[in-house]
């Protein structure tokens, strides 16, 4: 997504292409907004919530299923205004959307690699008894 190859199609080929409806969008959009991912933060949540205490266990399944339908609705719209979208953007924009979109992927891999590796060097079972973690000097 950041550096994409310029694949010249022949003559043919381009042809072909623009006469076709384009539907690569539904094999590659739907797996993300529905697969593993949207799973396993539903199991988070839900688990996040019954630990706290703070709802009963019914009260809890209704709020994450009110939370599942306001994203469902608000996925909705982005994508019933994705036509309007590459009418007003044009090739170029969706192009340079794609490349914005590519580089935060890589800032939030690259952030969820900071993180395990401050979380691997706090947690005190990773550090060997005889190679203690270094300690913080809070005296003044």
């Amino acid at each position: 997504m950041l550096f994409p190859q310029e694949n010249a199609l022949d003559t043919d080929s381009d042809i072909e292409a623009r006469q076709k409806m384009d539907i690569s969008f539904t094999p590659l959009a739907m797996p993300g907004l529905s697969g593993p991912g949207s799973i396993a933060l539903v199991i988070t949540m839900s688990t996040t919530v019954q630990q706290s205490g703070a709802l009963s266990t019914t009260m809890t399944y209704v709020v994450i299923s009110i939370g599942i339908v306001i994203t469902a609705i608000i996925i909705w719209f982005c994508l019933r205004a994705a036509g309007l979208l590459n009418r007003v953007l044009g090739a170029n924009g969706i192009a340079a959307m794609s490349r914005i979109m590519g580089f935060l992927m890589v800032c939030i891999g690259v952030q969820f690699v900071i993180n395990g590796i401050q979380d691997l060097l706090h947690d005190p079972d990773f550090w060997p008894a005889s190679f203690p973690p270094p300690a913080v000097n809070n005296a003044p």
